[in-house]
């Protein structure tokens, strides 16, 4: 009788040295499950911040390590930052209208349009063909109203593509450039407010 009692105290002794040994694998598991997680997280973030930096968003890292765009539109930029007048922005936004229907990608489409009487809207003078015919002459026109192509580079890529003066059109890469730009990219959209008698 006492030789069982020394085996169950033994089997008992083993299975709570089992049962410690499983609970430090399990911690030990969890906290690599977590590392791995946080690291794969870290990494996507970089990752994003990378592709951001090669697009022109300006990115900034939030308190809980996340990823915040900042601004992805140049034009919007520099009115949230008062470096342009609403009248610049205004017609940066008027210009941005005509370009995207210009190169097809403000065209609405005419399926959008179905119901009754839309195939009306697709007799002689409609049409998308026509609109993008009338916006790129629209185009032409304000290009030709800023006078130089020192400024009509401010024109297409800030209004009519929203990039910030930090892209690598404007930089050559090195974003610290930007600041270069501040001064004449706002006379290239007073230029343009002029031609569309948005400022005296």
């Amino acid at each position: 009788m006492p030789r069982q009692l020394r085996a169950n105290a033994a089997m008992a002794a083993r299975l709570d040295g089992v049962r410690v040994s499983a609970a430090r694998i399990a911690e030990r598991q969890e906290r690599e499950h977590a590392a791995i997680e946080r690291r794969s997280l870290r990494d996507g973030i970089d990752q994003a911040e990378r592709i951001a930096a090669g697009q022109g968003e300006e990115t900034k890292r939030t308190p809980e390590g996340g990823l915040e765009i900042v601004s992805r539109d140049g034009l919007k930029w520099l009115a949230d930052r008062g470096r342009i007048r609403l009248a610049h922005a205004q017609a940066g936004l008027r210009f941005r209208r005509d370009y995207e229907r210009a190169n097809g990608t403000g065209v609405r489409s005419g399926l959008a349009d179905m119901g009754a009487g839309a195939a009306r809207s697709y007799g002689p003078g409609a049409g998308p063909t026509e609109a993008m015919l009338s916006a790129r002459d629209a185009v032409r026109a304000a290009l030709a109203a800023v006078h130089t192509p020192l400024l009509e580079k401010y024109v297409v890529l800030v209004a009519g593509e929203g990039r910030m003066l930090s892209d690598p059109a404007f930089t050559g890469g090195d974003s610290t450039r930007a600041r270069e730009h501040h001064l004449a990219c706002p006379v290239a959209l007073d230029l343009l407010a002029r031609h569309y008698g948005m400022v005296a």
